[in-house]
């Protein structure tokens, strides 16, 4: 999927017709790109309780258990039907936008010359891709990690599509940022219990939408935008006043889904 160009926004916005209704366009697609990896993590809820129930692993989940899955499911894709309801509506309404320009018309008479304008400003630079890093903490075996309060989640790199440069990893698993700019910032927490997890920008609050809570088995989400210099700290952390035990990663050895991953996307350089 191409990336959207988000043009400069001070102190005038100027687009063409076609340009904003691109725009749009790439909101929706990324927003159904969002949908599909909360309902990728429904199914592996469930496929982790099937898992348990098929291979006869010790201890089975309970019935109570099991009903408090399929609430919790239940009322995640109902969310995410009334969302996609909406972005159907949305897209159907920008798909009616006029966007084609019409055949050129005949060349009119030569006006007289006016007087020389000032010089504009110099335009944005495009740049080819946007910073990106993605990072996850993964700990093998059917029993999730015990997360103590304040305790920070370690995060290791994931793949090989992180811009290079652009990250370090701490000594203690935290995030570092080598170039300034506005930041999207996504994280995931699964937990098995009531748990409360924070984002830390250098040790202390980022000033925005920093944490996100979760009752019984379920999935926390914190996703905001944040002004990052070069050298900022992010951490994610336990910021609850007890310990909690975060969901298994793995099935008889095979990985099934990480404890917890954050995702940088670099909106706009400094």
């Amino acid at each position: 999927m191409s990336q959207a160009n988000v043009p400069n926004i001070t102190p005038n916005i100027s687009l063409t017709r076609e340009e904003s209704v691109n725009l749009i366009l790439s909101s929706i697609a990324l927003q159904e790109l969002g949908l599909a990896h909360i309902i990728n993590a429904e199914g592996e809820k469930i496929q982790y309780a099937l898992g348990l129930l098929t291979q006869s692993l010790s201890p089975p989940p309970t019935f109570d258990q099991l009903i408090q899955l399929n609430k919790s499911v239940q009322s995640t894709l109902q969310g995410a039907v009334e969302t996609e309801i909406f972005l159907k509506a949305k897209l159907e309404a920008v798909l009616q936008e006029p966007t084609l320009t019409g055949p050129t018309g005949p060349q009119g008479p030569t006006g007289s010359a006016g007087p020389q304008g000032v010089t504009g400003p110099t335009g944005v630079c495009t740049c080819p891709c946007p910073v990106i890093g993605a990072f996850r903490y993964t700990v093998p075996g059917i029993t999730g990690p015990v997360i103590a309060p304040n305790e920070i989640l370690p995060y290791a790199p994931l793949g090989s599509s992180n811009t290079p440069g652009a990250f370090t990893i701490t000594t203690n698993g935290c995030v570092m940022v080598n170039e300034c700019g506005v930041y999207k910032i996504d994280v995931r927490v699964q937990s098995t219990e009531n748990s409360t997890f924070c984002l830390s920008l250098n040790g202390g609050s980022p000033g925005s939408l920093q944490g996100g809570a979760v009752c019984n088995c379920g999935t926390i989400y914190i996703s905001a935008f944040y002004n990052l210099n070069a050298g900022d700290v992010v951490c994610v952390y336990n910021c609850g006043v007890t310990s909690t035990t975060l969901l298994g990663a793995a099935n008889q050895g095979d990985p099934i889904s990480a404890q917890s991953v954050i995702n940088f996307t670099q909106i706009c350089p400094c």
